[in-house]
């Protein structure tokens, strides 16, 4: 149970910084818009990752 909280958590954490990075820093420069994009997908494919894992934990608890 405790496992699942710290993953919840993790994934709040990583959706905030992912909204933070893709709303809010608009950078100018071509080169760090690719910074921010890769940023971005690194972000996002992590929270995908933390909710399957929490998904996939969650199952595992009700058996």
């Amino acid at each position: 149970m405790e496992k699942q909280k710290n993953l919840r958590r993790i994934a709040s954490i990583c959706t905030l910084l992912w909204i933070v990075f893709a709303l809010w820093w608009r950078p100018q420069s071509l080169f760090l818009k690719a910074v921010d994009f890769v940023i971005c997908m690194i972000i996002l494919i992590g929270d995908i990752y933390v909710i399957v894992q929490a998904h996939k934990y969650k199952k595992n608890a009700k058996k």
